[in-house]
């Protein structure tokens, strides 16, 4: 995706969203691509496949699996941090809570990408499946609504 389709795809998500906190940080995200700096660093996104791939394999597999598993549990923490702050229930505010979810989202995403760097999972299966799961997933939802 270039930077100008992650533009457009990300505006009117910005827009429609209703959290201040989940509001805020896609604006800080979306400001980011539209500077020139950012983009000239998506441009050259192979040299950052290219550190992503030393880091993985200087780390290995067993440490990336053991990094996996801790940045999941810390994902699970956050997500269960949101909820509570929607309902009221923790002294966290809802946009400090996202903040933190989108943090430990980005963590498990490096981790599955430097998985996928020295073959423990397959991205492209990762891919299939996901697109499988999510048809699954609408039809699903899509049942439950009729």
């Amino acid at each position: 995706m270039t930077p100008e389709e992650a533009i457009k795809y990300l505006t009117p998500i910005v827009e429609s969203a209703s959290l201040p906190g989940y509001k805020a940080a896609l604006g800080l995200a979306l400001d980011a691509l539209r500077r020139e700096s950012v983009r000239a660093e998506l441009v050259s996104l192979g040299a950052g496949k290219i550190k992503l791939d030393r880091t993985a394999a200087a780390l290995g597999k067993e440490e990336l699996l053991g990094q996996l598993c801790e940045e999941c549990g810390e994902l699970i923490q956050a997500a269960q941090k949101v909820r509570r702050a929607m309902k009221g229930t923790t002294p966290v505010s809802a946009d400090d809570a996202i903040v933190s979810l989108t943090e430990e989202c980005a963590d498990v995403a490096l981790c599955i990408d430097a998985a996928t760097s020295v073959g423990i999972v397959d991205g492209h299966g990762i891919q299939f499946i996901g697109r499988y799961k999510c048809g699954r997933w609408y039809k699903r939802t899509k049942e439950a609504a009729e």
